[in-house]
């Protein structure tokens, strides 16, 4: 209050002061609503900038309250859950729709929506503040002016970049960040259409197929850790727990959200650039194979996500839900079996059938209808364990699919990203997207077949950045593209398998990664 009262003139009085408070904390909660790093100076310069406005016109102030307060209490629950706006937060809003928007709501906890309440009150109660005099007014003015130049010239120089408004006040960031982040989605998008008209460049030298039917199962936000098959202590995996093959203890997804895993799993990277032109689906095809898509998982139509367009590339396709994005309501996962019975037994040399799961996408309840064998911590977690059991489930009625086509098979199955154990321990114990910890990004792989005899671990680490050498090898294929200087199958050490991206399409090593809560 000392300081309010230097900096002010003719504001002296108790009831003023008060007000000047709270406009403070509301500062301060405003500068938290984005999920940045916490900085005091940015609540310092805030609040002056506030005064300052307010010495010069009440229209003014009231109508930077008004615009600060509505855009931080609209971001403010998002940010206690998923942390600041970035790349991956766009390009989710962009590919989303109605459905899975309710989704995303409903894993964040509900009394977070009653924190901007708390700022509405604050705000009516410092709406009507109205600085007459200001004391030290050029001093104040001079240091916001360094304040909100300095991060622009230091970029300039650093880096040569011109960003008139990279203030670092959150909430000047964080308009800033959607307006670039918004740009990088669109010029991607744009670039992504491009690629995926222009005709693939694979040039198979040879085929050596050891199977007719090659299965390859696509499942949805699975972290390793929480199946039986890697330790966990419930028995939510009878089949992988038990059945013949090898199962891959250290596979680490692409990325920690769909698209971008699976754009970076199944597609061609040459150095920085990913060619989705050349993915898993036209290789297959120049390579001789019969291709199939079967999906729980939305087309755009139009306008594809880089997934559902290598589906499109297959000779047969079939999508369950006809969304914008995966909403996962109607259709269930089991479902796409009818149409993956009949083509196991066409008579064609070489097949590769995909099925892409909606799996153990949050919220877990809507995938199992709110139902569960077991309870543990909370509803959403015993459904999560639910979900996994019955992708377990679903792994074994496509295996016996195969014996009864009469054709050899094999069969893959991994995840598309794994993710952030929140709330533990809790009535509100959930699991959703993150980026910044290893299990949102371990995940199973397990490969069985129609000649498996027994059990094999494959113990080494194994991104899914590299999924196509492995895919190679796996199908026989051979194309000067894809690299062979591992054998991914096998039991040994590979370089390079240490890579993962971020939400903001940053690549950093798995290994500096902290560890999340381990599941129990």
């Amino acid at each position: 209050m000392n300081l309010i009262g230097l900096i002010l003139i003719n504001n002296s009085s108790l009831n003023i002061k008060v007000k000047f408070g709270v406009l403070f904390l509301f500062c301060l909660i405003s500068c938290l609503s984005f999920g940045y790093p916490f900085k005091i100076m940015h609540v310092i310069t805030l609040f002056l900038i506030m005064l300052t406005v307010s010495s010069f016109s009440s229209f003014l102030y009231k109508l930077l309250i008004a615009i600060i307060f509505i855009i931080s209490s609209f971001y403010l629950p998002v940010a206690l859950s998923f942390g600041p706006v970035d790349f991956n937060t766009l390009l989710s809003v962009k590919y989303s729709n109605v459905s899975e928007g309710i989704m995303l709501i409903k894993t964040i906890p509900g009394f977070y929506f009653s924190l901007p309440l708390v700022t509405l009150a604050m705000t009516i109660f410092i709406f009507d503040i109205k600085v007459d005099k200001l004391n030290f007014r050029p001093i104040i003015i001079t240091y916001l002016f360094i304040s909100l130049v300095s991060t622009p010239v230091r970029l300039y120089i650093n880096e040569g970049r011109v960003k008139v408004f990279s203030t670092g006040i959150p909430v000047v960031r964080f308009v800033t960040d959607v307006l670039e982040n918004y740009r990088q989605v669109d010029e991607e998008t744009a670039l992504m259409q491009q690629s995926l008209t222009t005709p693939d460049v694979w040039a198979p030298e040879r085929t050596l197929t050891n199977y007719q039917n090659y299965i390859i199962i696509i499942g949805e936000s699975v972290r390793s850790d929480y199946l039986n098959a890697y330790g966990f202590p419930i028995g939510n995996t009878p089949f992988m727990s038990s059945a013949p093959g090898v199962l891959f203890t250290h596979y680490i997804s692409a990325a920690s959200s769909t698209q971008t895993s699976l754009k970076n799993s199944l597609s061609l990277r040459r150095g920085l650039y990913v060619e989705l032109n050349n993915n898993i689906i036209t290789l297959a095809n120049k390579a001789g194979f019969t291709t199939f898509w079967y999906s729980n998982q939305g087309s755009l139509g139009p306008h594809d996500t880089s997934v559902s367009s290598f589906a499109k590339r297959a000779n047969l396709f079939n999508f369950m839900q006809k969304g914008k994005s995966s909403d996962g309501v109607g259709s269930g996962d089991f479902d796409l079996l009818g149409g993956v019975a009949s083509v196991m037994k066409k008579n064609k040399p070489a097949k590769l059938i995909v099925l892409h799961l909606m799996g153990s996408h949050p919220l877990a309840c809507d995938r199992t209808k709110g139902k569960y064998q077991e309870f543990s911590q909370s509803k959403e977690i015993s459904c999560y364990i639910q979900s996994i059991r019955e992708t377990d489930e679903l792994l074994s009625r496509v295996v016996e699919l195969a014996k009864e086509s009469g054709q050899s098979w094999s069969m893959m199955y991994f995840a598309d990203h794994g993710l952030a154990f929140k709330g533990p321990d809790t009535d509100n114990a959930r699991l959703q997207h993150g980026d910044k910890l290893k299990q949102n990004y371990t995940v199973p792989m397990f490969m069985t077949s129609s000649d498996s005899k027994r059990r094999e671990v494959n113990s080494y680490p194994r991104s899914a950045i590299n999924f196509l050498s492995l895919f190679a090898q796996w199908t026989g294929i051979k194309d000067k593209l894809i690299g062979t200087g591992c054998n991914m199958l096998a039991d040994v050490p590979c370089d390079n398998q240490d890579r993962v991206i971020q939400f903001t399409q940053e690549q950093v090593l798995f290994s500096s990664l902290g560890e999340d809560t381990p599941a129990h």
